[in-house]
C-alpha cells in the first residue's frame, strides 16, 4: 500500500484524520470500506496533541502519527490549545498549517475526512486541505455530539474562560475557532435529529448529509441477534457499564463515587428478589486502582459477580440488563431492547455545562434513570420482567442513528465520489 500511496497518479487518495475516544473505531470500519473497495487512503493520527486519552491506528493503513514536536509545539499540558500559546500563540498555529500541507501534498491527498473540528491540530489540518482546494469532509462523533457549534455558540460556558480567550486572542497568541465550518466543505450526520439541529444553527442544509452510523454497523446484526436469543437457565446477568468520570476531570470524584454506590445498593436490592449476577465492564481507561476500587463496593454489597466476554457486543448478547452513567454503551444497549437503568449524577457536579447537558438529554430520552437506588431498583425489575424494551425512537432520531450494516460503506462511497 505505501508504493501505491508514492506512485499515485494525482490526488488520489483519501484522508482520515482523529485522535482518541470513538474516533479510532470510527476511522477502523470507514478504512475497512474504503480497503474493500480498494481505494487508497492514509490515516492522520492527532491523538498526541489531547493526551487526556488514548488511541490507537497501528493496524491501518499508512499512519502519520503526528507529534506536537514535529510542528515545533512544547508539551507542557495535556491539550493543544496552551501549548499553542507558550509556543508562539498565531505563529505556532501556522506552522502546524504549514506541516500538515506538506503531509497532504507528499500523499497526494485528494480528500479529507475529520472526526471533529473542535481541536487545534483539526482545524489547522482542516485549514490546510480548505486553501489547497482539497474536499473536507466533518462526520459525527454520534451520541451526545454535535460536530459543529454554529459560529453564534459560546465557546466556553464558564465567563473567565471566555475573558481569557479574548485577550489571548487579541495578543495574537491564540486562533479563533472555526466554530461554524467554514472550512468544511461537507458534514456527514449520523443521526437525523443533527441534520436538523445543525440547520437550526445556520449550518447550509447543502452541507448537510445524512448518513447511517459507521460506529453501530455490528449494532444493528446484534440487536437483532439478542431479541432472538434463548432464554438461559441460571443467575440474570447485569452488565455494569463503568465509565472513570472521577478521574478524567469530567465530573466531581465524591458525586461519582456516590452514585456508584447508588447503583450498588439498587442492585443489592434487587438481588433480594432475583437471582442476578453483575458482569463489571470496567473502561480501558481505568487504573488498577480504580478496577480494584469497584470490585470492592460490589463486594461490600454482597453482589455475586461473574466475568465479561471481552468486546462490547459479546457482553451485550450475554446480558438480560445493563446500568451504568450516561454513555454510548449505555444506549447501544438500549437500541437491543436491553432492559437499561441510568444514575443520575446532579448537574451542579459536572465541571462543564455541556456534560451536564448530556444527562438531561439522557432522561428526555425517556431513559430509566434516577438518583434513588429503591426507584432503580424498580425499574431493573420491571425491566427484567418485561424482558424485551423497544428503544424510545427519539433515542434513534436524535442520538444513535437509523442504523443499518452497511454505514462504513456508504461514507466510503460518499469519500470516493469527491476524489477529484
Amino acid at each position: 500500500m505505501q508504493n501505491l500511496l508514492d506512485n499515485a497518479d494525482g490526488r488520489g487518495v483519501i484522508a482520515l484524520a482523529g485522535a482518541s475516544g470513538s474516533h479510532p473505531a470510527l476511522i477502523t470500519a470507514i478504512d475497512r470500506a474504503l480497503g474493500e473497495l480498494e481505494v487508497m487512503r492514509f490515516i492522520f493520527d492527532l491523538s498526541a496533541f489531547d493526551r487526556r486519552g488514548s488511541a490507537d491506528y497501528a493496524k491501518l493503513s499508512p499512519v502519520e502519527h503526528v507529534e506536537p514536536d514535529d510542528v515545533g509545539l512544547r508539551s507542557r499540558f495535556t491539550t493543544a490549545a496552551p501549548n499553542i500559546v507558550i509556543s508562539g500563540g498565531m505563529r505556532a498555529f501556522a506552522r502546524m498549517q504549514r506541516h500538515f500541507g506538506k503531509i497532504l501534498d507528499d500523499k497526494n491527498i485528494g480528500v479529507l475526512m475529520l472526526c471533529h473540528l473542535w481541536g487545534y491540530p483539526e482545524q489547522a489540518l482542516a485549514n490546510a486541505a480548505h486553501s489547497r482546494g482539497i474536499p473536507v469532509f466533518l462526520i459525527d462523533e454520534g451520541p451526545f455530539s454535535l460536530p459543529l457549534p454554529g459560529e453564534k455558540a459560546l465557546e466556553s460556558s464558564r465567563l473567565a474562560n471566555r475573558i481569557l480567550f479574548a485577550g489571548l486572542r487579541a495578543l495574537k497568541l491564540l486562533p479563533r475557532r472555526d466554530l461554524g465550518g467554514k472550512s468544511v466543505d461537507f458534514v456527514l450526520c449520523t443521526a437525523p435529529g443533527r441534520v436538523e439541529r445543525l440547520a437550526a444553527l445556520g449550518i447550509p442544509k447543502d452541507k448537510l448529509i445524512p448518513v447511517p452510523p459507521p460506529r453501530f454497523d455490528a449494532l444493528a446484526v446484534t440487536a437483532q441477534q439478542w431479541r432472538e436469543r434463548e432464554h438461559r437457565q441460571g443467575p440474570r446477568r447485569i452488565l455494569w457499564l463503568h465509565q472513570p468520570f472521577g478521574l478524567d476531570g469530567k465530573v466531581e470524584k465524591d458525586a461519582v463515587e456516590q452514585s456508584e454506590r447508588v447503583l450498588a445498593q439498587a442492585l443489592s436490592i434487587c438481588a433480594t428478589r432475583h437471582e442476578i449476577a453483575v458482569v463489571p465492564r470496567i473502561h480501558p481507561r481505568a487504573s488498577p486502582q480504580e478496577r480494584m476500587r469497584l470490585a470492592q463496593l460490589l463486594a461490600d454489597h454482597g453482589l455475586t459477580v461473574a466475568d465479561g466476554l471481552g468486546p462490547l457486543y459479546d457482553d451485550l448478547l450475554a446480558c438480560d440488563a445493563a446500568v451504568g452513567f450516561y454513555s454510548s454503551a449505555l444506549l447501544e444497549a438500549m437500541v437491543c431492547s436491553i432492559p437499561v437503568a441510568a444514575s443520575l449524577i446532579g448537574r451542579d457536579s459536572f465541571r462543564e455545562a455541556a456534560e451536564a447537558e448530556k444527562v438531561e438529554q439522557l432522561v428526555a430520552l425517556g431513559i430509566p434513570a434516577s438518583d434513588d437506588a429503591a426507584i432503580l431498583a424498580r425499574y431493573l425489575e420491571q425491566g427484567l420482567e418485561i424482558g424485551v424494551v423497544p428503544a424510545p425512537e427519539g433515542l434513534l432520531h436524535d442520538e444513535i442513528g437509523m442504523i443499518a450494516s452497511d454505514g462504513s460503506s456508504q461514507v466510503a462511497q460518499r469519500l470516493i465520489a469527491a476524489l477529484p
